[in-house]
């Protein structure tokens, strides 16, 4: 089985204004669709105040009923370590997340996605991780790498 995980802060929405991260949205509908993964599970670090700021914001996106991912597939975690055991849990196979001090405690079968990763200490902390992680600049490119062209039931 293939499981998805996917952060939530500055990879769906942007942390600071709840926007859209262009792409997101209609990205993880079509990655839902494909059949390709069988699970996508929704996986972030979050206090008590911003876990429900965060599910305020998926839920004025429409998060739920646009990408078809069920909303009991959103999880949290008090500290960035703590979605390892939660993905280890789920059995997650590959993770998206916009950190790369994130995705090195990650021990996943599958691959690991560093989304416009900013963080230069980061960069700087892991090369191991970096080496090892795919980077992407967009959902699309995501996409891309996710979805073979003609696995797409939209």
């Amino acid at each position: 089985m293939k499981k998805l995980g996917v952060d939530c802060g500055n990879v769906i929405f942007r942390e600071w204004t709840g926007k859209p991260v262009p792409g997101s949205l209609e990205t993880l509908r079509k990655i839902a669709a494909s059949g390709e993964f069988d699970e996508i599970h929704v996986v972030s670090k979050a206090n008590t105040f911003v876990r429900a700021v965060f599910r305020l914001r998926l839920r004025s996106l429409d998060f739920w009923d646009h990408t078809g991912i069920p909303r009991k597939n959103l999880h949290f975690c008090r500290r960035h370590k703590g979605k390892a055991p939660i993905c280890k849990k789920l059995g997650i196979t590959d993770f998206v997340d916009d950190r790369i001090h994130v995705l090195s405690y990650l021990n996943i079968e599958g691959d690991r996605y560093a989304l416009n990763p900013k963080l230069k200490r980061d960069l700087k902390r892991h090369p191991e991780t970096v080496e090892s992680v795919t980077t992407v600049h967009s959902w699309e490119e995501l996409e891309s790498i996710l979805l073979p062209k003609t696995s797409v039931r939209s």
